[in-house]
């Protein structure tokens, strides 16, 4: 937790100093996000206050994102849609996790996770290309994310569907019809 706070200051710090200018400068929240974060981001977070570290990485980098795209005159709104996205993402995520559903591991591959995320915008600002980039990765991480989430969620209400019309029909039947479709796929299994 200390260095990803140590991370989001340092970077608050880099722009609201001014050092960031159109160029390869922009790199430099990166490295600094990169540097202090990543040795630190697969431990297991079981301290007192380690709670805080999925919020504040989430933090440094919709930062980082933000202070690159002002800094490259991307469009306003195309970063509060790249933020907006992820930030559903990971919304998502955790209500789908404290419902003991866990989203499956190849949306988080493929949604590049937060380090290669900034890598691309960093290198897209340092090369001038900044306001590309941010289209094709947020349309690309709007219809990855919307797209499983929406199917994952559709998935799950169609299977608590049928669990509550096979519930039901349980119900309906009687006694012995219950007994006898119970004990009859008892001896099938």
């Amino acid at each position: 937790m200390p260095a990803t706070l140590v991370a989001l200051l340092a970077v608050v710090a880099v722009t609201v100093a001014g050092l960031l200018e159109p160029g390869p400068i922009l790199l430099l929240p990166v490295a600094i996000v990169l540097v202090l974060v990543l040795p630190t981001a697969s431990r297991d977070h079981l301290g007192r206050f380690d709670w805080l570290t999925p919020p504040l990485v989430r933090g440094a980098e919709f930062f980082t994102i933000i202070a690159i795209g002002l800094t490259a005159d991307a469009p306003k709104w195309l970063l509060f849609v790249l933020v907006y996205v992820i930030g559903y993402h990971t919304y998502d995520t955790v209500y789908r996790t404290r419902q003991s559903i866990w989203p499956p591991a190849w949306v988080f591959r493929a949604g590049l996770g937060w380090e290669l995320r900034l890598v691309i915008i960093g290198l897209g600002a340092a090369f001038g290309a900044v306001t590309p980039v941010l289209a094709v990765l947020t349309a690309y991480l709007f219809v990855l994310f919307a797209v499983e989430s929406v199917t994952s969620w559709v998935r799950l209400d169609k299977a608590s569907a049928q669990a509550s019309a096979d519930a039901e029909q349980d119900l309906e039947a009687s006694p012995e019809e219950a007994l006898e479709r119970a004990t009859g796929e008892a001896e099938r299994g």
